[in-house]
């Protein structure tokens, strides 16, 4: 079936009222799906919910017989503008309880269907379940970088046999040396609850494991008297927002499997990706989110295809793998304002 969406078009000035329509296609078959969302209550909004500025805030009046209808979306505030004509037009009020259905994107090989909505993070339904109230899953809920820092966490990436944030393996870690590991905890369960120092687990081969966190003073004190274990005496996060819109997936050759060993959440090698495509712009590096080069067709050897969004929040193209690892953020040499759609074209382009 077929998706269509409307969007802004934004202007120095603000957004024009000129929609425009991308269609995906996301199955080369009929397929029926059923979804069920289940919205917020009143009970959880926040106490402010953000409303437009543009136009004046009124509740829904149609337009006078033989007059259109337009509506459109306040890209800076997410409330639905409605017009009728030049000078007849106003806002609706935006309450946090109304549920959008930004995007989605289907992997066939899969069985899976992603799908963003304004409820936040992404979704994941089944393509075969036919059962509504058991076919939709959190799949991502943010993008979180976990910094760790302490003694004796492995000398190499591979001597770290698992590190887990609030009882969650980390499928995304960044190894710089045997004092900080980092990961990048985008899991629902993970991000539950707050991750304080008591949310980490580590185990090293060979020298056991350590949870939780002590005082950097004590740490230094079991180091110089020959504690061989692992030691953490610092953990902090880096979160700048998670609001995934436009979605696009780079199918697998093969349904996706959660990774196991020492595999386990290990990025892939710059050295197996290949140069950027002239359409895009150069990345920029940096030391302090892990990224890659936005090359679509992914890592040499990796068939279990990948998933790309649009992250409203911090204005980056984000990706993970179909299984939910390997979560990367892309940079470019000009910054995107705002990215209204992703499509992945049969060249394997976004």
């Amino acid at each position: 079936f077929f998706f269509t969406q409307f969007g802004p078009t934004p202007t120095a000035s603000g957004p024009r009222m000129a929609p425009f329509l991308t269609r995906k296609r996301l199955l080369s078959c009929a397929t029926l799906v059923y979804l069920r969302v289940f919205a917020a209550s009143q009970a959880t909004c926040p106490p402010n919910v953000q409303q437009s500025f543009l136009w004046e805030t009124k509740s829904l009046q149609p337009c006078e017989k033989g007059e259109t209808n337009l509506f459109e979306e306040d890209p800076y505030s997410g409330a639905v503008l409605h017009a009728c004509g030049v000078l007849n037009h106003s806002s609706l009020p935006n309450t946090c309880t109304d549920v959008r259905l930004w995007s989605m994107a289907a992997d066939e090989a899969g069985g899976s269907l992603y799908l963003t909505t304004s409820l936040g993070g992404i979704h994941r339904a089944s393509l075969t379940v036919q059962d509504p109230a058991r076919n939709l899953e959190a799949f991502l809920a943010g993008f979180v970088i976990v910094q760790i820092e302490g003694f004796n966490l492995g000398e190499t990436r591979e001597a770290v046999s698992s590190l887990k944030i609030n009882g969650v393996e980390c499928t995304s870690l960044k190894y710089y040396n045997s004092s900080r590991l980092d990961c990048v905890v985008g899991n629902p369960v993970a991000l539950s609850k707050p991750i304080t120092g008591a949310s980490v687990e580590v185990a090293v081969r060979g020298a056991g494991s350590f949870q939780g966190a002590i005082e950097e003073s004590m740490a230094r004190t079991r180091l110089v008297g020959g504690d061989q274990k692992p030691l953490v005496y610092a953990v902090a996060t880096k979160d700048k927002g998670f609001r995934p819109t436009a979605v696009a997936i780079r199918p697998g050759k093969s349904p996706p499997k959660l990774l196991k060993g020492e595999a386990l959440g290990e990025a892939p090698s710059k050295a197996t990706w290949a140069p950027p495509k002239a359409t895009w712009t150069t990345p920029v590096p940096s030391s302090s989110w892990p990224q890659e080069p936005f090359e679509t067709g992914g890592a040499s050897g990796d068939d279990s295809g990948r998933l790309y969004w649009w992250n409203r929040a911090s204005r980056r193209v984000q990706s993970c793998r179909l299984d939910g690892s390997d979560l990367v953020e892309h940079s470019f040499s000009e910054e995107l304002e705002r990215v209204g759609d992703l499509e992945m074209a049969s060249s394997g382009d976004v």
